[in-house]
Formats: structure tokens, C-alpha cells, sequence
């Protein structure tokens, strides 16, 4: 087992904290932990590896080890951007069983530590994936009249809108969801880490046999777990990839696909995610009540419709809220983060 130093028990309160951490933050992080530590050790202090890429990544793998006795693991990942940008997530393998338990009594101590969600909240978190995973392919998504109306059919106790717009909030801002700028919600690169095992287990293993033997998707160049990304062009060709590791593919002249063999030049593989749908759809609701108002809603539908026109209305207001609140996580900017990390898991209500 990895001894560890104060230098990596200073960085490990940093991953308790946050759990889930882009690169760049990371690196910051551990300069500041190695300014820490000459401070108290002096100007003499040598940090065990540079405060680079594959410096931090010798340094996290050594946490890992030590983490790993304790149900935990430090996993080192890239985002399904077009970028493929690098996330540190602090995984605990005890949520994976919480988020799989339909019985509140069959969580223990440990379990519940793994998050601060409640048993109705987690329903609806389970909810929601079972609807972007088995429901919405290609895309790969709902939208956020979906994912409300998801909140007030929930049984046994449906969720208000108002309270379904804040746990969706606190969701993003920890990296469970992804929240577009087209305000549609995907899983987040949290959950695709630290979910994989349980995802695999109940929507079925890309590994173990072709597409119609579950639904899940799988990169065939990282062969990780693909929400977002690219679908082959071939006739009934399984074959999906990132947006970067297509580019990677592409650069190297590896055009051709690996199971049906036709060109990715001649034919460009298919949207896989909300690019996969137009964006019509997502604004056919503003457009409809647009209409109704200038026409002032006269019809018997119209007067129907009325209320829920007006719920949606107060829907978009605090889902723009909300997205202010994810834009600023998901930036590289410390001091932004650190300001809002903890203000969407304090709006969540408890039961």
C-alpha cells in the first residue's frame, strides 16, 4: 500500500470536497498543495512529480492506490466534448449501489455517505437515465419539459416543478447531468464513470454482444461508454465513436470503419446526441405560445392549453437560473468554481 505523504493527504481533502474536477483546476490545485507544503517544510521541499499531465497523472494513480482499500477510486477521464477535455472524478463504488437499491433500507452507513440525495431524489435521477438511455436514441437526451414532466409522474410521490428544477440544478453542478445550451439534459461524464458498472448491468454490456442485445453504446476506438459522439454510416453497422477520437482517427488517415469497412470520407458517420434531432422540436413549444398570444389565445384549445403555457413559462425562467449555475461549473476558472460549488446541493430540499 502507497505511504501517504502530507503533500498527498492535502490533496485528497481536495478530492473529498469536490469529487469531480477538471484538469486544469486540478494542476492548480496541486501547485497550491506544493506551495502549501513549503511553507511548512521550507523552500527545500521537492515535489514528487511536476505539475503537468503525466505528473498529475503519477500523482493521482499513487492516491488511487491508497483510496482503493476504502471503496474509493481516483479515475483520470475526458468529457465527450469535441475537445475530449480531462476530468479527475473521485469515484465512490458504494453510490453505484445506492443508485441500483430500490429499497431505502438496503442502503448502509457507507451507502448514503456516497451522496447527499435523497431515496425520492435518487428515483428521479434513475428516472431520468432509464428515459436518455432506453427512450430518446439517437439523441440521447430530454429536453427540460420532458425531464419535468418525468418529476410529476414519478410514483409513488410525484415531484413539484419548482422542486424538480432544483434537484436538476443540483445534478449538473456535480457532473450527473450535462445541461445543453438547447436546455436538454444528458448524462454527465461523472455518471458515465462512476455509474458504468450499474449502467452496464441493468441497460445491458456493449462488450457482450451486438446492438440488439442492449442499449448502451460503446467508442470503438477508447471503447468507453458513448452518450454523445458518432454513429458509422453503414447499413445496419453498430460502430459509434467520440467527436475526438474520430478527429484522432481522421489525422492519422484511419478513415475506414473497423466492422463494416466503408469510408468515413465518402460517407460521414451520423450524429449520435441532441445534434441528432433538429432544434425545432426543442423550440416548438416557445413557438406555439408565441403564436397563441398574438392571436390572443381565443380557440377552445387555446384556453386548454392556458395553464400549462404558463407553467412552462415559469419553467424556462428557473431553468435559466439554473444554467447559469452550470455554465460556471463546467468552466477551468478556479475562483468561479470554488464560488459556486457547494450553492446548488444547499437549494435541494430534503424528505
Amino acid at each position: 500500500m502507497v505511504r501517504f505523504t502530507d503533500l498527498h493527504r492535502i490533496y485528497v481533502q481536495v478530492l473529498l470536497s469536490r469529487r469531480f474536477i477538471s484538469e486544469d483546476v486540478a494542476i492548480v490545485l496541486y501547485k497550491r498543495a506544493v506551495a502549501a507544503m513549503k511553507t511548512v517544510k521550507g523552500d527545500n521541499f521537492e515535489a514528487p512529480y511536476s505539475a503537468g499531465r503525466k505528473g498529475l497523472q503519477s500523482f493521482v494513480d499513487e492516491i488511487g492506490e491508497g483510496l482503493a482499500e476504502l471503496g474509493m477510486q481516483v479515475v483520470v477521464t475526458r468529457d465527450e466534448s469535441k475537445e475530449g477535455k480531462y476530468w479527475i472524478c473521485l469515484s465512490y463504488t458504494a453510490f453505484t449501489a445506492q443508485v441500483n437499491s430500490d429499497n431505502v433500507e438496503d442502503q448502509n452507513d457507507v451507502t448514503k455517505l456516497a451522496s447527499d440525495l435523497s431515496s425520492l431524489e435518487i428515483s428521479y435521477f434513475r428516472r431520468i437515465i432509464s428515459e436518455v438511455i432506453e427512450q430518446s436514441y439517437p439523441a440521447n437526451s430530454v429536453s427540460s419539459v420532458q425531464a419535468l414532466n418525468i418529476a410529476g409522474d414519478l410514483e409513488p410521490t410525484p415531484i413539484p416543478k419548482s422542486q424538480a428544477q432544483e434537484i436538476l440544478a443540483a445534478l449538473v453542478s456535480r457532473g450527473w447531468l450535462l445541461k445543453s445550451a438547447r436546455s436538454r439534459y444528458t448524462l454527465g461524464t461523472r455518471s458515465l464513470v462512476e455509474l458504468a458498472p450499474w449502467l452496464k448491468s441493468t441497460f445491458g454490456d456493449p462488450e457482450e454482444g451486438g446492438e440488439e442485445d442492449g442499449f448502451l453504446k460503446e467508442c470503438v476506438q477508447c471503447n468507453k461508454l458513448l452518450i454523445q459522439g458518432l454513429k458509422c454510416p453503414g447499413r445496419d453497422c453498430p460502430v459509434h465513436v467520440h467527436l475526438f477520437c474520430y478527429d484522432r482517427l481522421i489525422s492519422a488517415n484511419r478513415h475506414q470503419c473497423k466492422n463494416c469497412k466503408i469510408s468515413w470520407r465518402t460517407s460521414e458517420p451520423t450524429p449520435v446526441g441532441e445534434d441528432a434531432i433538429p432544434r425545432r422540436e426543442d423550440d416548438y413549444a416557445t413557438s406555439r405560445r408565441s403564436k397563441k398570444r398574438r392571436t390572443g389565445g381565443g380557440t377552445a384549445t387555446g384556453d386548454a392549453d392556458e395553464g400549462e403555457d404558463e407553467l412552462e413559462d415559469e419553467d424556462e425562467e428557473a431553468e435559466s437560473r439554473a444554467n447559469g449555475t452550470q455554465n460556471q461549473s463546467q468552466t477551468v476558472d478556479l475562483e468561479s468554481e470554488e464560488e459556486e460549488d457547494e450553492r446548488p446541493a444547499q437549494r435541494v430540499r430534503r424528505h
